[in-house]
């Protein structure tokens, strides 16, 4: 039997993206900002039958 806990936190900003069309044309945007956290607690349990 365990427990354990995870974190995690992202945390992106000023970034572009490219879009590449079958015509030939460049669209392009831009990424402003974007916050991500994310907290896990997990119980696992291990059984062995031989």
């Amino acid at each position: 039997m365990g427990l354990g806990c995870s974190f995690m936190k992202q945390n992106l900003t000023n970034g572009k993206d490219v879009l590449f069309t079958s015509k030939g044309d460049v669209l392009t945007t831009r990424l402003n900002e974007i916050k991500h956290t994310k907290n896990t607690i997990y119980i696992t349990i291990n059984y062995f039958i031989f």
